[in-house]
């Protein structure tokens, strides 16, 4: 999958008031560009605050795992889009993102036996970063100063 986005960034700890103010910029953004008043990658040069902004939010091809915050890449990959569709809001880590599909390959048939080993890593590497997930959320974290 290949897409751009448009990042406004907003911390998951923040205040109701900044998200919903974020999500309101956001669909400002897509009304723009919807209306043929800006195109997609100015708005992303213009509004995005990631560093794919430059380059008009194009983030390049990625896979569906571990390149992309989960959300974000389940979104991507909704099979009912099209190359050129538009989706948001999408929220991750990051903040509230703005995506737009632009091209999509199909993906190569390949041989079990030549990649269990690199599938097992995947697994185990996904399954570490559940349970690290899972801890994070039941962890209770004090820092002693002296």
């Amino acid at each position: 999958m290949r897409a751009s986005h448009v990042l406004v960034r907003v911390p998951l700890t923040g205040s109701e008031a900044d998200v919903q103010a974020t999500k309101a910029k956001l669909q400002e953004i897509r009304q723009e560009i919807e209306s043929g008043r800006i195109t997609f990658p100015d708005a992303a040069k213009k509004y995005s605050q990631c560093p794919s902004a430059p380059e008009g939010g194009d983030v390049g091809y990625f896979p569906r795992k571990f390149v992309w915050d989960e959300e974000f890449s389940k979104a991507a990959f909704n099979p009912r889009l099209k190359t050129g569709d538009m989706i948001g809001l999408v929220r991750t880590e990051a903040g509230w993102h703005l995506i737009k599909l632009t091209d999509r390959k199909p993906g190569t048939p390949t041989d079990f036996a030549k990649i269990k080993d690199d599938v097992r890593e995947l697994y185990l590497t996904e399954l570490r970063m559940n349970i690290v997930a899972a801890q994070r959320k039941q962890a209770r974290i004090e820092i002693n100063l002296p």
